[in-house]
């Protein structure tokens, strides 16, 4: 049964990429997170983390800008993945 989930991602404070990842690992990730753009991809599909494949999830992203300025070029590539997940992304 689908069930609806929310979650709040804060890059205010990241320093690096590995801190983009500490994130992302406390808040939707699992034991054995692989810790790369493929994984993440994986991981926002669902059923692996903190939610299913046909769960309503709600993610917010805070600090988007600054993890820009963190992460350089992949941010372009998370911020996609995010975009196509097929969840409610809000950016702040």
């Amino acid at each position: 049964m689908a069930t609806a989930k929310t979650f709040t991602l804060d890059f205010r404070k990241i320093t690096s990429m590995d801190g983009l990842w500490d994130t992302v690992d406390s808040k939707i990730g699992f034991k054995g997170f692989g810790r790369n753009l493929d994984a993440f991809n994986d991981l926002l599909r669902g059923g692996f983390g903190h939610f299913e494949m046909d769960d309503s999830v709600t993610i917010t992203v805070l600090g988007a800008a600054h993890a820009e300025q963190v992460v350089g070029d992949k941010w372009k590539i998370i911020k996609e993945i995010l975009d196509e997940s097929g969840h409610l992304i809000k950016i702040e």
